[in-house]
């Protein structure tokens, strides 16, 4: 019964995750924006904006390959 629970969770919770790539495009986009209007000189923020950007392209795609 446990594995049929994670499977369960697992199931639901990978979609929903997929279906924010949008959400992390959009995200990624403004954390680099502001770093370049507020001056910020740190690569921790550069680099969390381009995964941000990375992860959402790759669940958008994925996402829509899903899609019949």
């Amino acid at each position: 019964i446990r594995r049929q629970r994670q499977m369960c969770i697992r199931d639901r919770l990978l979609p929903a995750l997929l279906s924010m790539g949008m959400t992390f495009i959009v995200l990624g986009v403004l954390m680099l924006a502001a770093s370049f209007v507020f001056g910020i000189k740190n690569n921790i923020l550069l680099f969390a904006g381009l995964f941000f950007i990375v992860a959402g392209t790759a669940g958008y795609v994925y996402s829509l390959k899903q899609k019949p």
